[in-house]
């Protein structure tokens, strides 16, 4: 998996404002968003479309 410098950087900014409560519920949250991404490889089209968007490949979870 590749993943975009933004996208790593605002993983990173997520994972630091969480930790500032629990760094150990920090971790949790990464990982759950890593697996959730994980799973798209064999399960492309999970989620929910977005309402406002036309593209059949733009999902969200939550």
């Amino acid at each position: 998996m590749r993943f975009s410098a933004r996208t790593l950087e605002d993983l990173e900014n997520i994972s630091s404002y969480i930790s500032t409560d629990s760094p150990q519920r920090a971790r949790s949250f990464v990982k759950k968003i890593f697996k959730k991404i994980e799973q798209l490889k064999d399960f492309p089209y999970m989620g929910w479309k977005f309402s406002d968007k036309k593209e059949e490949k733009l999902r969200e979870f939550f």
